[in-house]
């Protein structure tokens, strides 16, 4: 077995006389990252899924329901400054959104979507509050891929960058964490995609105490 800048989805078994090289590999699927291309390995004694379960996208757990529902309890006044400033603008406090809900077949399966809102004046983490009830909800998780419109998701140019859509709309994204200008450049597709593949509560973690930790340096460099 050989594996050369790649990387190994969870519970994938490589077979002993396996070559894996400049790819991405999930149960029997093998993607190249550096063409795009996608292959499914029908032998399972070179690359096969250590579990039959289906991989699908999957919101958070009634832990993480609870606590998106604590937290906006917690941050209500913030919330309602974000109305009132709207409301002294004489605008909309919030904008609908629309988001193609992640799944895990092809390109060709036909488009579920879901609507979600965010604040309009305000800015940072502020304006995705009205998310937390969809994390509530189960319709989001507390960290995974960011939302994706159907627009979007038409932009997205090979199975590598679909891979987005193989992990659960999260509240917050590798990519917050990496602090991506934006969240839908080449960086953030590579991020999203890598997410995809090795998510999992560790790292889940890492990137909740990333975002919140840049947050509070954030308000402390400037507020003061």
């Amino acid at each position: 077995m050989e594996i050369a800048d790649s990387i190994v989805g969870p519970e994938t078994y490589v077979g002993e006389l396996t070559e894996v090289k400049n790819s991405l590999a999930s149960g029997s699927t093998l993607i190249n990252w550096q063409t795009g291309s996608c292959t499914y390995v029908p032998d399972a004694f070179l690359l096969s899924p250590l579990s039959q379960r289906a991989a699908t996208a999957k919101a958070g757990h009634g832990l993480g329901r609870a606590m998106a529902v604590v937290a906006a309890l917690l941050t209500l006044p913030c919330a309602c400054y974000a109305v009132i400033k709207a409301w002294l603008r004489g605008q909309s406090a919030l904008r609908p959104l629309v988001a193609v809900r992640p799944h895990s077949a092809g390109p060709s399966s036909a488009v579920d979507v879901l609507t979600y809102h965010e604040f309009t004046a305000v800015g940072d983490w502020l304006k995705r509050w009205p998310q937390l009830w969809k994390v509530a909800r189960g319709e989001f998780a507390w960290v995974g891929n960011r939302p994706l419109s159907p627009a979007a998701v038409l932009l997205l140019a090979s199975d590598f960058e679909r891979l987005w859509l193989k992990a659960p709309i999260g509240l917050f994204s590798l990519a917050d964490a990496e602090a991506c200008a934006e969240l839908f450049d080449q960086e953030a597709r590579g991020l999203a995609s890598f997410y995809a593949m090795r998510a999992n509560w560790r790292l889940d973690l890492a990137i909740l105490s990333r975002v919140l930790g840049f947050r509070l340096f954030k308000r402390i460099l400037f507020d003061n």
